[in-house]
């Protein structure tokens, strides 16, 4: 079984020197693939983190910063957006793990009387649903992103302004929802009077000593040099690209760098329990819900694919 994170994003040479040879290495073939993409010009620049038979490895290619040549590096910060999504499957199940929460319980339970639709037709949507991106929301994501962090809404508030209601039977089929992450976590902080931001601080990022991350960034994030730039891609060279805070908090505003990014996924392969206990990672490493076997399937939190025959999950 493969799992996978790739933490690619927009970022001069390699972190590590690596051996060559007839046979390469995992991360030997990995750094010729992406340091080939950024020879031809196919990115302005990337980090990634790849945990590896016990081992940590850390890829930096290119700049953060193209205007001011700035490098990328392990310490950088990202914005990693739906990663985030991880996180906040592991809130539910750390609920689950406490009997504050049931995967297959009507939602109407725990949301309160917020005049969210929680039924299609008789058909109940549950924590099930919403984690595995089968709830059958009619999504749009419009008003998903504010202007700047000034003119973020509180996430009760979002969860009661764009709700987008159900169009089908939930457990139907697939469709991504950043709606069901950002109710799934909303759901996390009703149960536990907890702000969701600060339920993530204190029950992933500080036992597992992710110090450098967070969700959201500042207005002025692209003159600090903490952060890294995004860009678009166009024929004539590489656009900076500004990056919109998300009201969906739970769903798309990880902002982590690739060393933290390290710690977590050496969490996740090595079932940590500082985060959950061995029956609750069963859950999120097996399939939860498919259409068909042939077809990717998801877990709570992680999406199953078959690549090159071999099982990968992945996000």
């Amino acid at each position: 079984m493969f799992f996978i994170i790739l933490l690619i994003c927009s970022s001069e040479s390699k972190a590590i020197e690596l051996e060559k040879s007839d046979n390469p290495s995992l991360p030997t073939l990995i750094d010729s693939l992406l340091s080939y993409g950024f020879e031809q010009n196919m990115f302005p620049g990337a980090s990634l983190t790849l945990y590896h038979q016990d081992t940590l490895y850390y890829f930096n290619y290119g700049y953060a910063r193209i205007e001011n040549r700035l490098n990328t590096s392990q310490s950088m910060k990202y914005h990693l957006g739906s990663l985030g999504k991880l996180l906040t499957s592991i809130a539910v199940l750390q609920q689950m793990e406490k009997g504050k929460l049931d995967l297959f319980t009507d939602i109407s339970e725990y949301v309160g009387n917020l005049g969210i639709n929680t039924e299609f037709h008789g058909a109940p949507l549950t924590l099930h649903h919403l984690l595995t991106h089968s709830a059958g929301f009619n999504e749009v994501n419009i008003g998903y992103m504010a202007r700047n962090p000034e003119e973020m809404v509180s996430l009760e508030k979002f969860i009661l302004q764009s709700n987008p209601g159900l169009f089908q039977e939930p457990g139907k089929e697939i469709i991504y929802s950043n709606y069901a992450y950002a109710l799934a976590g909303y759901i996390v902080q009703r149960v536990t009077g907890i702000e969701f931001t600060d339920y993530i601080l204190n029950n992933i990022f500080t036992p597992l000593g992710m110090k450098n991350s967070s969700f959201g960034f500042p207005a002025n994030y692209y003159q600090n040099d903490q952060y890294a730039s995004a860009y678009n891609a166009a024929r004539e060279g590489f656009s900076e690209a500004l990056i919109y805070p998300r009201h969906a908090i739970p769903a798309g505003s990880l902002v982590s760098t690739p060393e933290d990014m390290g710690i977590f996924i050496k969490a996740l392969f090595n079932r940590s329990t500082d985060l959950l206990q061995d029956d609750w990672w069963n859950l999120f490493f097996s399939e939860q819900f498919t259409v068909n076997q042939l077809l990717n399937g998801y877990s709570y939190g992680l999406e199953k694919q078959n690549i090159n025959g071999k099982q990968a999950w992945a996000k």
